[in-house]
């Protein structure tokens, strides 16, 4: 008779547990509940074949770009100055000295060829909250020939208007929703592979844009910055 009182009791409880279970699950926020393994939104098409272009001094705009690589599959080709910046603490003394004395880097040659790519990701860092002088130039040079082009940034602080600056710079581009990802060196690599995530999938949403004009009516670059300006006297640390 105990015996079948204590399983009869078991029983119950059993019953209860999975009972409060049920309702507890219609009553929590979704916050609260268990989240869903996969985040990242169904995409509707595919980007092709990719080319990631990317400046990089310290390293962490390269690191952005490894990361789309790892996701898309695409090449990458780095914007390099044919006089390197120095590394470590000198690079923010040099890249003010640069600015104030509205000196320009070389850029290196060829430029990419964007010919065989179906979408283009052009990565830059972002320096007293403005583009640095060697993606100013890289702008000014590059003809994107119609390509989708998908603009990414990385900054130490505020990016300013790095952003709209790039995709106003963007000569023959169809340019696509942007992503910056600020404070970048002190995030946890898997907050940064979900930003980006999320990012490429609502790239891989959107419809394309529309077609630009012809590129033969576009004015020639002056090859010089003249055209252009250097970024302004922000007192922001660059995030290179």
């Amino acid at each position: 008779m105990r015996r079948s009182l204590v399983f009869t009791l078991l029983k119950a409880i059993a019953a209860f547990c999975v009972l409060a279970g049920l309702l507890l699950s219609q009553v929590l926020p979704p916050s609260a509940r268990q989240a869903p393994a996969e985040t990242v939104p169904a995409v509707s098409r595919n980007l092709g074949k990719t080319l990631i272009i990317v400046y990089s001094v310290t390293g962490n705009t390269l690191d952005m770009a490894e990361r789309i690589q790892a996701r898309t599959g695409g090449d990458i080709v780095r914007i390099e100055t044919v006089e390197p910046y120095p590394a470590g603490g000198n690079l923010i003394p040099y890249a003010k000295r640069e600015r104030d004395e509205l000196r320009w880097p070389e850029l290196r040659r060829p430029l990419p060829d964007v010919g065989g790519y179906d979408t283009v990701f052009l990565g830059t860092p972002v320096w007293f909250h403005g583009l640095p002088p060697a993606t100013v130039l890289f702008l000014e040079a590059m003809d994107f020939g119609g390509k989708p082009l998908a603009p990414f940034l990385t900054a130490g602080g505020g990016p300013g208007d790095s952003a709209d600056a790039l995709r106003n710079s963007a000569r023959n581009a169809r340019i696509m929703g942007h992503k910056v990802i600020t404070r970048y060196a002190s995030r946890p690599g898997e907050d940064i592979d979900k930003e980006i995530g999320l990012w490429l999938a609502a790239l891989l949403a959107e419809p394309l844009p529309d077609p630009l004009p012809d590129a033969s009516a576009s004015p020639e670059p002056d090859g010089g910055g003249n055209a252009a300006q250097l970024p302004g006297p922000d007192v922001a640390v660059p995030a290179p």
